[in-house]
């Protein structure tokens, strides 16, 4: 289910030109050669992103570590981003991010996604 994750993530992220890339590159399943399952760069910009499929309860523990694992990153990175399920949250649920850092929910059977924070700063710097 992660790659669906991945792959309505991307669609969404490239209908809706969220961030200023026009491609993005992705690793599905067990694949481990990227920092990341989901990178861009474009004009000096860059993007790392993490998804996961995951029930409600596993949610906080999943989050926190794919947070810390963006965080870490050796260089740094202009737009930090967790791609994950809708259904893994609660319709009041807004989480507590640093600049640069976003959440992109995807409603794997319809397609349809909701970032949050819901404003980009497409010129943010690291």
């Amino acid at each position: 289910m992660t790659d669906l994750v991945i792959l309505k993530g991307i669609k969404w992220l490239l209908d809706a030109h969220t961030f200023p890339f026009d491609e993005y590159v992705v690793e599905y399943g067990n694949e481990d050669s990227n920092d990341h399952d989901i990178t861009a760069s474009k004009e000096g910009k860059k993007f790392s992103g993490e998804a996961f499929n995951v029930a409600p309860s596993f949610f906080q523990g999943k989050k926190a570590s794919m947070l810390k694992k963006l965080r870490s990153a050796e260089k740094p990175v202009d737009y930090k981003v967790i791609v994950a399920n809708s259904d893994a949250i609660g319709a009041n649920y807004a989480p507590k991010v640093r600049k640069g850092e976003y959440f992109v929910f995807v409603d794997v059977e319809s397609g349809e996604a909701e970032l949050m924070p819901n404003k980009v700063n497409k010129g943010s710097s690291h």
